[in-house]
């Protein structure tokens, strides 16, 4: 096997640890196109243990494909992406200020966890000069030069995934389709810069109104967010909670900006389902 195709196979399996459902069905998708029986372990735990019901039936399939048989057992369905949200929302309601709300905690992954027997750690991606150089490109380029590199490290990121992209004032609005046949609108913006003036990519989705009783919930919240943080602000129609997360423009690559905006997507369509019963879009 390719070095490439070791590298491919290590992401995905990686991938399949992601708190995103989004990013764990096309993990799945592209093992089952590698075929490789070193994904099989990690293929059978989605199948049986995943909290959303299109991935296990996914990597079901992918199982299927891999070891040629006709059907395997599935477990019964774990928690869904509603009774998650139930479970949340009933934490934020009921809490009387006493202890804590009971949002459990991601499990720590040890390295051992990332990468299949046998195989051995990608190198590192960048050094300390690259990054330096990057910076200093991306700090010298116009908003007409920046445009197209904008748009190119986006393709990338969503390539395969059929979610177009709007270019606007402040970057790109995306509408992007989620596991439970909601859908999330997602804004990618560049008007924004760090302490040293270097510009930052702040992906966006506002996610329903804000009442003051699920403050001290949202603060929780944000505790356990492997991406992005939720936030507050004053619009139109009131105060609403907002899901956002911030990458550096410069050194930002594609499975991060794909992370990040999947992320955020599905986040805030969790909250957002609580407080706004209908799609918003």
């Amino acid at each position: 096997m390719s070095p490439p195709r070791d590298d491919q196979l290590r992401r995905s399996i990686e991938e399949l640890r992601s708190e995103v459902g989004l990013i764990r069905r096309r993990a799945v998708s592209e093992l089952a196109r590698l075929g490789d029986p070193r994904a099989l372990e990690a293929l059978t735990t989605a199948a049986t243990r995943d909290v959303e019901l299109q991935v296990r039936q996914d990597a079901a399939r992918a199982v299927e494909a891999i070891k040629g048989r006709i059907s395997i057992p599935v477990e019964e369905p774990g928690e869904t992406t509603e009774q998650w949200s139930g479970r949340v929302l009933k934490g934020a309601s009921s809490h009387t200020g006493e202890g804590r709300s009971g949002f459990e905690r991601t499990k720590k992954l040890k390295k051992s966890d990332m990468s299949p027997p046998g195989m051995e750690p990608p190198p590192v991606r960048s050094s300390a000069a690259e990054n330096a150089r990057a910076l200093e490109a991306a700090r010298n380029r116009t908003a007409q030069d920046a445009l197209a590199p904008r748009k190119q490290l986006l393709d990338e990121a969503l390539q395969g995934m059929g979610i177009p992209l709007e270019q606007k004032r402040y970057g790109f609005k995306l509408m992007v389709p989620l596991l439970n046949g909601r859908r999330q609108f997602v804004r990618v913006g560049y008007e924004q810069s760090d302490f040293e003036s270097d510009k930052v990519i702040v992906v966006f989705s506002p996610c329903g109104r804000a009442d003051p009783k699920h403050f001290r919930w949202a603060l929780e919240l944000n505790h356990g967010l492997s991406y992005g943080k939720l936030g507050l602000v004053s619009g139109p129609h009131g105060d609403e909670f907002v899901m956002s997360a911030t990458l550096l423009e410069a050194t930002a690559d594609p499975a991060e900006v794909r992370k990040a905006i999947l992320s955020v997507a599905e986040k805030a369509d969790k909250v957002e389902a609580q407080f706004s019963p209908e799609d918003r879009l």
